[in-house]
């Protein structure tokens, strides 16, 4: 299965504006074609990262990067071809920090 809509951004705070933006990039598994599960464990445990985000950072958007895949999937590397996905479609001149775990 190959899925070919575009990778999407769980906002948990919007970007307004200019302001910085961080995104949360979850793990995955080496090699994997599967849609990955909403609430999957490495998407859990990014939570805890996004949320001091919040807390600490109120003038910061924060939002988790939903990969098309679960899987790396080398010499593809969709996640990377995700993220890149997003950053084009961010608006602005906002920074933007990539903060991930695993992959």
């Amino acid at each position: 299965m190959h899925v070919t809509e575009l990778p999407d951004v769980d906002w948990q705070r919007a970007p307004h504006g200019d302001e910085p933006v961080i995104l949360m990039l979850p793990g995955g598994k080496a090699s994997s074609e599967m849609r990955p599960m909403p609430l999957s464990t490495a998407k859990l445990r990014m939570r805890p990262f996004s949320q001091a985000v919040k807390r600490h950072l109120p003038g910061v958007a924060v939002g988790t990067v939903n990969y098309r895949h679960r899987g790396w999937n080398a010499p593809r590397q969709d996640p990377a071809d995700d993220v890149r996905a997003v950053l084009d479609g961010l608006t602005g001149s906002s920074p933007v920090v990539l903060l991930g775990h695993s992959m």
